[in-house]
Protein backbone atom coordinates (compact mmCIF):
# COMPACT_ATOMS: atom_id res chain seq x y z
CA UNK A 1 0.00 0.00 0.00
CA UNK A 2 1.07 3.57 -0.58
CA UNK A 3 -0.96 6.55 0.65
CA UNK A 4 -4.42 5.07 0.09
CA UNK A 5 -5.67 4.05 3.54
CA UNK A 6 -9.37 4.21 2.56
CA UNK A 7 -8.66 1.84 -0.32
CA UNK A 8 -6.55 -0.44 1.88
CA UNK A 9 -9.39 -0.91 4.35
CA UNK A 10 -11.73 -2.13 1.62
CA UNK A 11 -9.08 -4.45 0.18
CA UNK A 12 -8.36 -6.03 3.58
CA UNK A 13 -12.06 -6.39 4.33
CA UNK A 14 -12.52 -8.22 1.01
CA UNK A 15 -9.91 -10.77 2.13
CA UNK A 16 -11.54 -11.15 5.53
CA UNK A 17 -14.90 -11.77 3.82
CA UNK A 18 -13.64 -14.83 1.94
CA UNK A 19 -15.50 -18.13 2.05
CA UNK A 20 -12.08 -19.73 2.65
CA UNK A 21 -10.91 -18.29 5.96
CA UNK A 22 -7.49 -19.88 6.54
CA UNK A 23 -5.63 -16.74 5.49
CA UNK A 24 -2.75 -14.61 6.59
CA UNK A 25 -2.76 -11.00 5.43
CA UNK A 26 0.56 -9.27 4.89
CA UNK A 27 0.41 -5.52 4.41
CA UNK A 28 3.56 -3.86 3.12
CA UNK A 29 3.38 -0.10 3.56
CA UNK A 30 5.79 1.10 0.91
CA UNK A 31 6.85 4.36 2.51
CA UNK A 32 3.38 5.87 2.69
CA UNK A 33 1.31 7.38 5.46
CA UNK A 34 0.73 5.36 8.61
CA UNK A 35 -2.05 2.78 8.25
CA UNK A 36 -1.87 1.20 11.72
CA UNK A 37 -5.22 2.74 12.68
CA UNK A 38 -6.88 1.38 9.56
CA UNK A 39 -5.57 -2.12 10.20
CA UNK A 40 -6.56 -2.04 13.88
CA UNK A 41 -10.13 -1.08 12.94
CA UNK A 42 -10.87 -4.00 10.61
CA UNK A 43 -12.29 -7.28 11.94
CA UNK A 44 -9.69 -9.88 12.98
CA UNK A 45 -6.61 -7.65 13.15
CA UNK A 46 -4.75 -10.67 14.53
CA UNK A 47 -4.71 -12.13 11.00
CA UNK A 48 -2.72 -9.15 9.73
CA UNK A 49 1.06 -8.79 9.68
CA UNK A 50 2.33 -5.43 8.54
CA UNK A 51 5.67 -3.85 7.77
CA UNK A 52 6.37 -0.22 6.97
CA UNK A 53 9.27 1.19 4.98
CA UNK A 54 10.58 4.71 5.48
CA UNK A 55 10.90 5.35 1.75
CA UNK A 56 8.97 4.18 -1.29
CA UNK A 57 10.77 1.24 -2.93
CA UNK A 58 8.12 0.50 -5.59
CA UNK A 59 5.66 -2.34 -6.02
CA UNK A 60 8.10 -5.15 -6.90
CA UNK A 61 10.26 -4.56 -3.83
CA UNK A 62 7.17 -4.38 -1.61
CA UNK A 63 5.84 -7.67 -2.99
CA UNK A 64 9.20 -9.38 -2.54
CA UNK A 65 9.28 -8.21 1.08
CA UNK A 66 5.82 -9.61 1.68
CA UNK A 67 6.80 -12.87 0.04
CA UNK A 68 9.73 -13.24 2.46
CA UNK A 69 7.37 -12.77 5.43
CA UNK A 70 4.69 -15.17 4.20
CA UNK A 71 4.23 -18.42 6.11
CA UNK A 72 1.59 -20.08 3.95
CA UNK A 73 1.82 -22.53 1.09
CA UNK A 74 0.03 -20.33 -1.46
CA UNK A 75 0.35 -16.63 -2.28
CA UNK A 76 -2.27 -14.29 -3.71
CA UNK A 77 -1.31 -10.69 -4.37
CA UNK A 78 -3.82 -7.90 -3.87
CA UNK A 79 -3.06 -4.22 -4.39
CA UNK A 80 -4.74 -1.73 -2.09
CA UNK A 81 -7.02 -0.49 -4.85
CA UNK A 82 -8.35 -3.96 -5.71
CA UNK A 83 -10.87 -6.31 -4.09
CA UNK A 84 -11.38 -10.07 -3.96
CA UNK A 85 -14.82 -11.50 -4.67
CA UNK A 86 -15.97 -13.63 -1.70
CA UNK A 87 -15.00 -16.99 -3.25
CA UNK A 88 -11.73 -15.86 -4.87
CA UNK A 89 -9.38 -17.80 -2.59
CA UNK A 90 -11.60 -20.89 -2.40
Amino acid sequence: TFNRPHQLQRAVESVLAQTYMNVEILVVNDGGEDVAGVLAAVPHPEKIVSVRYGVNRDRAAARNSGLKLARGKYIAYLDDDDRFLPDHLE
